[in-house]
């Protein structure tokens, strides 16, 4: 059994496009936006981009420097996963 398995989220949260564009980017930091990850621009992305951040980061997987949200939308600055996050997603 993985890391992610044992692992719980809100159902319907979508993850892996998130985890995979901060996987693929490792050791660099990134700065995401809800487009960035694939969820497009409207209010409900918007929404599903914070409460994935939340997840992640309640659960330790995430590290980032800032999140900042005007009107734009939201933008997490530095972004990257934790030793945990990289050994939860890496299968």
């Amino acid at each position: 059994m993985s890391s992610q398995d044992r692992l719980v989220f809100e159902e319907g949260l979508h993850i892996t496009p998130f985890t995979s564009v901060l996987a693929a980017s490792w050791p660099i930091l990134v700065t995401l936006t809800p487009e960035s990850v694939g969820l497009g621009s409207n209010e409900e992305a918007t929404l599903e981009f914070l409460r994935i951040v939340q997840a992640l980061s309640d659960t330790g997987l995430l590290s980032y420097e800032a999140l900042l949200i005007g009107s734009d939308g939201p933008i997490l600055i530095d972004a990257t996963l934790t030793a945990r996050g990289r050994a939860a997603f890496s299968e």
